[in-house]
């Protein structure tokens, strides 16, 4: 006696649907289905950013050309960084004279979650050539220690 699941073979046509359309949903790897249905952006990812560390320190990178140093907000929250700020247009530009925009302009916000706790207190940052650069003391338990080994 042979026992057909009915539930099962609709489990097998709705992966199968849901493989397709996801598959002809996505271009260049962007899920187009979901940028189409939010109601805001989908996550952020200006500006671009570059994370490399050393024993001591935590380096952020971002690239930020053309943006005043002065609307740039960084904050640090259990560990998460946030960078926030402003693009502004080009003044000269309209809609009227405008052959094609490449560069956003508005408001943005990126959100990283640090691979390491840091010392929110020893944070720095600062702005050159387009580049915002924020220092990050690694806490003191995170920091590699050395243990001495005796031989007894």
């Amino acid at each position: 006696m042979t026992y057909n699941n009915p539930f099962l073979e609709l489990d097998i046509l709705s992966n199968e649907i849901n493989r397709m359309f996801n598959s002809a949903c996505k271009v260049n790897n962007h899920n187009r289905m979901a940028n189409a249905f939010a109601s805001r952006p989908v996550a952020s990812s200006y500006p671009k950013i570059n994370i490399y560390n050393n024993e001591e320190k935590l380096y952020v990178e971002a690239v930020a050309p053309g943006i005043d140093p002065e609307k740039i907000e960084v904050t640090l929250t259990d560990n998460v960084l946030s960078i926030s700020g402003e693009t502004e247009s080009n003044h000269q530009q309209n809609a009227d004279n405008s052959l094609r925009t490449e560069r956003s302009k508005g408001k943005f916000v990126r959100t990283i979650k640090l691979p390491a706790d840091v010392d929110a207190q020893k944070a720095e940052a600062q702005y050159k050539n387009g580049i915002l650069l924020i220092g990050l003391s690694k806490a003191e338990k995170t920091k590699p220690m050395s243990i001495a080994v005796k031989i007894s």
